[in-house]
Order: C-alpha cells, then structure tokens, then sequence
C-alpha cells in the first residue's frame, strides 16, 4: 500500500482549532461550576457558624435569664434587655431579643400565648454583610414565685 506524501502524522492546524474550540465550550462550563460550588460551600460554611453562634447565644441568654430568675427570688428585669453581639473571624451579628408581652398593639387580637403568664419568647438572628443567615426561637417559662 503506498502512502500519500501530504498525509502525515499528527494534526493539522483546522483539527487544533476545532478541538481547543470544543475544549472552549467544555473547560468553561466547568470552571463556571467549580466557581458556584466553591461560593456554595462559603455560604454554607457562614450558616454553619451563623447557627453555632446563635445556639451559643441562645443559650447564654437562657442561662443568664435562670440565673437571675433564682438570685432575684423570681424578678427577671437585666436579663429582659435585648443585645448585641458582634463576633470576629467572620463577622457575623448576633442579636438576642425577649419578648414577654404577648399581647400586641392592638388588644382586640389578642394571640393565644397572651393567656400564659410568665412566657417569654427568645429569638436569636444571625447577620452578615447584609445577609441574614437565620433565626432561632425558643419559648421559655419562669413561674411566679410567691411571697409569704
């Protein structure tokens, strides 16, 4: 069988063309993918923290409150103050709020926890750099202690 002198191994230049061409297509969509992973697992790795830090100060507000429940003999006033945490590496805000008064603005539409006395709501949020990673709630129940 005799070969032609122009066929030749390897590539010709149009081949080249056409497969980086296709690696092109291909290569981007996959750096775009690896690039949407990576930011997923950022956010995650933030909700991740976001949701410890706010189980810590949940936490920290409950016992807080325990504490002073049996110092004062059953008075909750200091633990009642809302805060505000801002933690370091990352920055994330953690805010602690407790609500006691059930009752609302409007004392036609009663809710249904205003029959309980006693009742406090916590509620944790977790922000960073504008973004709101969550809310944890908890309700609580410091009976009245009687004074004799």
């Amino acid at each position: 069988m005799k070969h032609f002198k122009n066929l030749k191994r390897g590539m010709s230049l149009i081949e080249v063309m056409i497969a980086l061409a296709i690696f092109a297509l291909f290569g981007s969509s996959i750096f775009i993918m690896q690039q949407y992973l990576f930011n997923r697992m950022i956010v995650s790795k933030y909700r991740l923290l976001a949701y410890n830090r706010m189980q810590e100060a949940l936490h920290a507000k409950q016992r807080a409150m325990i504490t002073e429940f049996y110092e004062q003999k059953g008075l909750l006033e200091k633990s009642l103050e809302p805060e505000q945490t801002n933690t370091a590496s990352p920055e994330i805000l953690i805010k602690t709020l407790v609500t006691a008064d059930f009752q609302g603005e409007d004392k036609h539409n009663k809710s249904k926890f205003s029959l309980f006395k006693n009742l406090y709501l916590l509620s944790v949020t977790a922000e960073h750099e504008q973004k709101n990673y969550g809310k944890i709630f908890i309700f609580s129940y410091f009976p009245e202690i009687k004074k004799s």
